[in-house]
């Protein structure tokens, strides 16, 4: 069924469905790199014993901007992480590295 829509459509949606793929896997790529940053950024505001509240207060910036950096859903600036890596005391590469499935960082 998808052929013969494409074919009725022409080459043209070919090319569509194609380029379509390919950025879908860029925007995959994109977030798990986000998720990434997310799960470090909890490890380790939660390895210093601190809220979001606490954090968010130390770092300048909202308590719900936080949250949200946490869940995923925002993408940061480089600004934000150099403040956060120097609140939480850590070289600013931690929030990208890699972690295992219990949570350890590769």
């Amino acid at each position: 069924m998808v052929l013969r829509v494409a074919e009725w459509l022409g080459d043209r949606t070919l090319f569509s469905i194609s380029r379509c793929n390919i950025l879908s896997k860029r925007h995959f790529a994109r977030m798990d790199l986000r998720e990434t940053f997310a799960t470090n950024l909890r490890r380790l505001r939660n390895a210093k014993g601190w809220s979001q509240d606490e954090l968010a207060l130390e770092a300048k910036i909202s308590r719900s901007y936080l949250s949200q950096l946490e869940k995923g859903v925002y993408y940061v600036s480089i600004n934000v992480i150099g403040r956060l890596a120097d609140k939480l005391e850590v070289e600013p590469d931690e929030f990208l590295k890699r972690t295992t499935k219990r949570g350890r960082t590769k």
